[in-house]
């Protein structure tokens, strides 16, 4: 039996249901920001884009559209402009 894929039709969508978030636990994040390693020139930049993107509650959308006016590194404020829902 083949599938609808080979068929040629589109693939079943979720039909508007919504599924909750996966949010990743404290020690996962602990993880990826080890993963990023030491001693390299993006360590630095990959923490912190694991760090604003985790306690932003940022999509990698957002995060990618982000200037570095748009971060006050005084405060630790980042202005995000354009995010889901205008």
């Amino acid at each position: 039996m083949a599938t609808p894929h080979f068929r040629g039709e589109p693939p079943a969508t979720n039909a508007g249901r919504r599924f909750p978030p996966e949010v990743l636990s404290e020690a996962e994040v602990r993880a990826l920001m080890d993963a990023c390693g030491e001693g390299i020139p993006s360590c630095h930049r990959n923490r912190a884009l694991i760090a604003v993107l985790y306690r932003g509650g940022l999509r990698v959308s957002e995060a990618l559209a982000l200037y570095p006016k748009d971060l006050d590194p005084v405060t630790g404020a980042v202005r995000v402009l354009w995010g889901k829902g205008g």
